[in-house]
């Protein structure tokens, strides 16, 4: 899953993963009404290899879903906004080891 940018190219750089805890949960922005994300992480570019990369560090072993928003600037903690997500997906992270989940 990708964004479109201002010149219409598709690309993650400024979009954000949202995490919540358990499975198949509906995502939601953050408005201090539940479902909350346990953590965001903002996509960026990687100039080394050239791929859009995000860390979402110190979850513990678990279920979480994972949902991409291309406009986390929207995302306004005072307000219930629908906040568009571009899908999201089911991961289990298990302790000792590195999760990686690509959109």
């Amino acid at each position: 899953m990708l964004c479109n940018d201002a010149t219409d190219s598709l690309t993650p750089e400024g979009s954000a993963v949202y995490i919540f805890e358990g499975f198949d949960v509906a995502p939601d922005d953050v408005d201090d009404i539940d479902p909350e994300p346990l953590d965001t992480a903002i996509v960026k570019l990687n100039s080394e290899n050239g791929a859009f990369e995000y860390t979402a560090a110190f979850l513990h072993p678990g279920e979480y879903t994972v949902a991409l928003s291309c406009v986390p600037d929207a995302d306004d903690p005072a307000l219930n906004a629908a906040l568009p997500f571009e899908g999201a997906v089911n991961v289990t992270v298990m302790a000792g080891s590195t999760t990686t989940l690509d959109f």
